[in-house]
């Protein structure tokens, strides 16, 4: 059986929650609700997959919000770890993505579903030896499962210790300015469109560190963590289109028997400079603030959740 869905009051901290103590009992909690996923044999094997992965990324997020506190070394081995299972769940869910991109595409361009079809053909063959791959490995999910057993253990020997927001901080301070340069260096070189995907991965981080922090200033921060989210999907489907583009570069000689393969690559690289755009308006938005003002607003809706609890 799976467990149930992680409720809100179980995503974020509690009142009167020490900050370390409290994203340490998330990461448990999604470690527990991982585990049951891939051992839940009722459950679709792909969206287990997904939603895994997702949960991996949500507890990098975490982890990198308390790294200043827990050490360099503690941050180092459960990061990696955590990195470690997420690769072996990635291959299945790639191809599939590359599938899901080219017919979004098709459907935003109005196209005729008979665009693109023998590209559909070969990335869906792809996709289904990649699946039976995965299936027929049995001793991929055990190693998955035994990682995450490994990150349960490190996370308990954490020691937790106390700080309020001095404990918090740092990480939302080193959370935010990174995001900040990387979105500098972005459009720095738009052309270069792995810089738009590290920048993602930093709009994340503060998508799910802010989430967290909800129960300080719930309409605020709820809406702002939402904010964040959509960021991170514009610059997801750019990254998408960029790896969907590099994947039929690489193999020209498959997909060039698509008579539609120029148009494809065309309209892929129009999108994907379009999302990138966009994501220039969201990103001045929510990074116009100086790290330290950012900080510091995060800190006064902290302290008034902690007063307030108190009286």
């Amino acid at each position: 059986m799976t467990e149930e869905p992680l409720t809100f009051a179980q995503y974020v901290l509690a009142t009167g929650e020490e900050p370390v103590a409290g994203c340490c009992r998330l990461l448990l909690a999604y470690l527990a609700e991982n585990c049951a996923l891939l051992q839940d044999d009722e459950m679709d094997l792909d969206l287990a997959v997904h939603e895994a992965r997702k949960n991996v990324k949500r507890m990098r997020a975490f982890l990198r919000l308390i790294r200043p506190v827990i050490g360099e070394p503690a941050f180092q081995r459960v990061n990696d770890q955590l990195q470690g299972s997420a690769h072996l769940l990635a291959p299945m869910r790639d191809q599939a993505v590359l599938i899901e991109t080219v017919a979004n595409l098709r459907l935003e361009t109005g196209l005729e579903l008979s665009h693109f079809r023998h590209t559909l053909v070969l990335l869906t063959e792809a996709y289904q030896a990649t699946r039976a791959d995965f299936v027929a490995d049995a001793g991929r999910i055990p190693a998955i499962l035994g990682i995450w057993q490994a990150v349960r253990d490190e996370i308990l020997a954490l020691p937790l210790g106390k700080g309020g927001w001095n404990a918090l901080q740092p990480g939302f301070s080193r959370s935010y300015t990174r995001g900040r340069q990387r979105m500098f260096a972005a459009y720095a070189q738009p052309a270069n469109g792995e810089l738009f995907h590290e920048w993602r991965k930093r709009v994340k981080d503060m998508w799910h560190q802010l989430e967290i922090l909800a129960p300080a200033a719930p309409d605020t921060l709820l809406t702002e963590a939402e904010a964040y989210h959509q960021l991170s999907s514009l610059l997801g489907d750019a990254h998408d289109l960029l790896v969907l583009r590099e994947t039929i570069l690489a193999a020209e000689t498959v997909f060039n028997a698509d008579p539609d393969i120029a148009l494809l690559l065309t309209l892929a690289a129009t999108r994907q400079q379009q999302l990138e755009n966009e994501a220039a308006h969201w990103g001045l938005k929510l990074y116009g603030a100086k790290p330290a003002a950012f900080v510091r607003r995060l800190g006064s809706f902290y302290r008034g959740w902690v007063e307030t609890s108190q009286s």
